[in-house]
């Protein structure tokens, strides 16, 4: 039916008519082969969901091969979105497969390390290595827990640890990259303070590492870095109404102003997708138990809720916080709040059902359906690690400020 739809069609006119073909004949085509047409994926069960995100992810893998080429901050943003998944996936089924797949792409990642100025890594981009060994802990982190993982991945994940820790970690402080500031505070940063989202990803790869590593000493480092730079968040997050708003960037120090004192970066409010990049560290340090209360984690939830969100349930949009660039104003859904509110829950939820094959879903799937399955709330996951790592008297400098709830 197709190919005689497509033969009556002039041929400078298919491209732009075969979408719309296609949607005109999607219930038939459904109907005809004895499958229940479905209307934004309204009637998909997480069942469903799952099988349809493993046959896309199995389709998708032969292709993808960013583990073998990118570099820089590059390898990051196109490389862990797989990664991600793929250790996501594994955590959700049990499903060693996935970690096959996870397994190849970082045995090429670490094999394509190189050493430049004295110190390992893809291009000495923090961002972008970051992005890489979040995953990579992750499963290092389910190989010491983990019951159903094979034993040939738990010494995949051994391996693993001592490549990357504590050298691809601990390297940044020895290249001038780590800055503390006032108030107890602090900032990695490239020439210039990096964007919040982007310390937010480092701050989760170092949460990540002071769980896995062997190290009490490096654990306390790496404790006390993600606190600052937790710190630092909260002290640039903005009050409005009941609920937080915040810049894409703010200046640390003097590094970040010219000789006649003018910034090196524009500052205005978070644009695109990047407030749910925000969100996910502030939802991590959170379980830590450092600098985040419950308040504040609410106050974030009522940011998506409020500031981003249409607040239409049945056709929702959303728009980012700021309009620093017209073509970019669609902002993704603030995920990694799902635990903590019904509400993003089950937007996550409407959202992948209806796009179960995209980018975004890739790690957006396992994600939402181990939400789904773990108890929501806010129960505090990993407190008792700074505790036991730093002691009471330390851990007293993470807390929230006065007045700032339960």
């Amino acid at each position: 039916m197709l190919r005689m739809l497509r033969d009556a069609i002039p041929k400078r006119k298919r491209w732009s008519l075969r979408m719309p073909i296609r949607i005109l004949l999607a219930p038939l085509l459904a109907s005809l082969l004895g499958a229940p047409a479905r209307a934004g994926g309204e009637t998909m069960s997480d069942e469903e969901l799952y099988e349809r995100w493993a046959t896309y992810v199995r389709r998708e893998l032969p292709a993808w091969v960013h583990h073998k080429k990118a570099w820089g901050e590059d390898v990051g943003w196109l490389a862990s979105p797989m990664l991600r998944g793929l250790v996501r996936g594994y955590e959700y089924s049990g499903d060693a497969s996935w970690l096959a797949a996870l397994t190849e792409q970082v045995d090429t990642l670490l094999d394509r390390v190189e050493v430049t100025d004295g110190f390992p890594g893809w291009g000495h981009r923090i961002v972008g290595e970051a992005l890489v060994l979040e995953p990579v802990l992750h499963f290092i982190d389910l190989a010491s827990h983990d019951d159903r993982m094979p034993e040939v991945y738990r010494r995949k994940a051994a391996d693993y640890l001592d490549r990357i820790e504590p050298a691809l970690i601990t390297k940044w402080e020895g290249m001038g990259r780590w800055k503390e500031t006032h108030l107890n505070c602090g900032t990695f940063v490239e020439g210039i303070t990096l964007p919040h989202n982007k310390n937010a990803h480092v701050g989760m790869m170092l949460l990540l590492a002071a769980k896995v590593t062997p190290s009490a000493e490096r654990r306390s480092d790496y404790l006390d870095k993600a606190a600052k730079l937790a710190r630092r968040w909260r002290k640039f997050l903005k009050t409005k109404d009941d609920h937080y708003v915040w810049h894409y960037w703010d200046a640390a120090g003097s590094w970040d102003f010219d000789e006649e004192g003018k910034s090196r970066h524009w500052t205005s409010l978070e644009h695109r997708g990047y407030g749910s990049l925000d969100v996910a560290f502030v939802a991590m340090a959170y379980d830590y138990g450092i600098v985040f209360s419950r308040h504040d984690v609410v106050r974030h939830c009522r940011t998506f809720l409020t500031e981003v969100w249409n607040g239409d349930v049945d056709n929702p949009e959303y728009r980012a916080l700021g309009t620093f660039n017209p073509k970019y104003v669609k902002s993704s859904i603030y995920g990694a709040l799902a635990r903590f509110d019904g509400q993003i829950l089950q937007l996550v939820e409407k959202s992948l059902k209806e796009n179960p094959e995209s980018w975004g879903a890739i790690s957006g799937v396992p994600a939402y359906l181990l939400t789904k399955r773990e108890a929501a709330g806010f129960e505090r996951r990993n407190e008792d690690l700074p505790a036991a790592s730093l002691g009471d008297v330390q851990r007293s400098a993470f807390g929230s400020a006065p007045g700032d709830g339960p």
